[in-house]
């Protein structure tokens, strides 16, 4: 009796297990048919030091506030959907005051997304050729976290994007985005994703600057130090932003000829976007 007894409980327990998902991943994709038009609030700050051969060390702040409605387009096409970006009032105000501060700046992007959040045919119109950092700002602020898996994730499971970072320009950093699970907040669950990596980073900035240019044998102008990336993400089951805060600290040094010496560079970026409902 005792016997059949453990055998029935044997049994059951194997029939519940049967019965649990082997498989709890999940596909992370920006769904192109949610017709979704969301509004945004964006706070930053960076604060920089720059230490030049000499020792004496120079610091600047910059505070960065922002408000933008993010418009899906017409209907998608080759796998793409049409984005409408409006920044209705971008501020970047300086101490000490920088010529590249702006006050209440109307800028608008126009692009496409694929469902792994992927940007293309990206258009930027309010700003001219000289704001790259704007740029790279408003990109970041249009595309959020960066690119989704290909591949189905479960937690703690990670992949390599690449930002374009306005520290250095036109060159790309790569790290990686880890997917930490579903998180609620309030009555609504989301995908939480966030980066934690320091990437090491040397770049060329003359060549960088005008490749054509370039004379062989030339001195080089070399940075090379580490970037911090930290982010915590969280995304509504549509694949679109619900909040972010994403941070970079960097430490670097720039050998160039003209300075007679090592040049050091510190920064400490935080970019703060959030649902303008959920403030």
């Amino acid at each position: 009796m005792m016997a059949m007894r453990h055998a029935g409980t044997v049994l059951l327990l194997l029939a519940c297990i049967g019965a649990t998902p082997v498989n709890d991943g999940v596909k992370i994709r920006r769904k192109l048919d949610a017709n979704a038009d969301n509004s945004y609030h964006v706070e930053g700050a960076l604060t920089q030091s720059i230490t030049p051969p000499n020792g004496i060390a120079q610091s600047s702040t910059a505070t960065v506030t922002a408000d933008y409605d993010l418009e899906d387009g017409d209907e998608p096409q080759d796998g793409k959907l049409p984005i409408t970006m409006k920044v209705k009032h971008l501020s970047v105000l300086s101490s000490p005051p920088s010529e590249g501060d702006v006050k209440d700046m109307k800028v608008q992007l126009k692009a496409k997304v694929d469902e792994l959040n992927n940007l293309t045919d990206v258009s930027i119109s309010g700003l001219s050729r000289e704001d790259r950092a704007l740029a790279s700002l408003i990109s970041r602020m249009a595309q959020g976290p960066g690119t989704f898996s290909p591949d189905e994730v479960k937690p703690g499971d990670s992949w390599s994007v690449a930002e374009q970072a306005s520290l250095l320009g036109s060159k790309q950093l790569e790290y990686k985005l880890r997917y930490d699970g579903e998180q609620k907040e309030g009555d609504d669950t989301y995908w939480a994703l966030s980066a934690d990596e320091d990437v090491p980073l040397e770049v060329d900035l003359g060549a960088m600057e005008d490749p054509d240019a370039q004379v062989p044998g030339a001195p080089k102008i070399v940075m090379k130090g580490t970037v911090h990336i930290a982010a915590k993400v969280l995304l509504n089951k549509d694949g679109q932003l619900h909040s972010m805060q994403f941070e970079t600290k960097a430490n670097v040094t720039l050998d160039t000829p003209n300075a007679n010496g090592q040049i050091q560079v510190a920064s400490d970026e935080v970019l703060t976007i959030k649902e303008a409902n959920d403030q």
